[in-house]
């Protein structure tokens, strides 16, 4: 076996470790459903007009398997009158999990659900030219930007990138990593 051989051979052992089951990828697709049809819910309660999206690697399928994360953004509109803090109010009350209310430059929640980890991130819709209301506003549009940069079929590259990279000690941008966040990988 030469050695592009053995690399190629070596890509494929890392990628059956890495890559998501079908019966992992049904459990997180299930939870989204349950969870963005309780969202649905809760906003229509409230009366808070907004859009719901899914973000993060599980919506590109980079995601490796046992990082059981689920991103989900409450989009709303920009001229809205509702802040991020009193939306996270109506979705706690709406849905019963353990939620923590997380803050970096935005609040946001973050509760654990079968192994499954749920973060519920308000922004603002962005447009050019316009000043954004919030920290992650441009969120939505990075997911938009992968979707149309990204060839098909890279997605098996970005995970065994990723893995690279955790082995490596260089992946996540929390305090404690001090890494590249997946937004750049």
């Amino acid at each position: 076996m030469n050695l592009e051989e053995r690399y190629q051979q070596i890509q494929l052992d890392v990628l059956k470790k890495i890559r998501p089951a079908k019966k992992e990828r049904e459990l997180l697709e299930s939870k989204y459903a349950e969870i963005s049809s309780k969202l649905e819910k809760a906003l229509q309660d409230a009366k808070i007009q907004a859009r719901i999206e899914l973000l993060g690697s599980f919506s590109r399928d980079t995601w490796i398997s046992g990082n059981r994360d689920i991103d989900i953004f409450i989009i709303l509109p920009y001229e809205s009158k509702f802040s991020p803090k009193d939306l996270l109010n109506e979705i706690k009350k709406g849905i019963k999990l353990d939620w923590i209310r997380k803050h970096a430059k935005h609040p946001y929640l973050y509760a654990i659900t079968d192994d499954i980890e749920i973060e519920i991130l308000p922004c603002y819709e962005f447009e050019l030219g316009r000043k954004i209301r919030s920290a992650v506003d441009r969120s939505p549009n990075h997911k938009q930007f992968i979707k149309q940069n990204l060839p098909v079929g890279s997605n098996e590259e970005v995970r065994l990138l990723k893995q690279f990279m955790k082995g490596t000690e260089t992946y996540g941008a929390e305090i404690k990593v001090h890494g590249f966040s997946g937004y750049l990988v």
